[in-house]
């Protein structure tokens, strides 16, 4: 996977800050107590993906709780499958992700 950054305006309109300025933040709520974050380092291009679960502080590994339990078992990390994926369709039509094949693991 790779990151690619857009013009400041363009980064701005998608919802990313740079309020460290050598960084492009974006975080988005996708379930209650789950966000999306991505990082991208302004200089390396380097980027760092992690869904967090904000009540324990920690990583929440959706495509983990997906392999052991069926939809119909366990629905939430399905729920959160579907908007991560939505989240980096819309990343990879911007041109800000290339590299990435849908559903692969983050």
């Amino acid at each position: 996977m790779k990151f690619h950054i857009l013009e400041d305006k363009q980064m701005r309109d998608i919802g990313f800050t740079d309020h460290v300025k050598t960084k492009w933040y974006f975080i988005k709520s996708i379930q209650p107590n789950i966000t999306f974050n991505l990082t991208i380092h302004k200089k390396s291009l380097k980027g760092e993906i992690d869904v967090l679960d904000e009540r324990y502080l920690q990583p929440y590994d959706y495509q983990y709780y997906m392999k052991a339990c069926t939809r119909e078992e366990l629905e939430f990390p399905y729920v959160t499958n579907d908007k991560v994926q939505e989240i980096m369709a819309n990343f990879i039509e911007q041109g800000i992700i290339t590299e990435y094949e849908m559903g692969s693991y983050i």
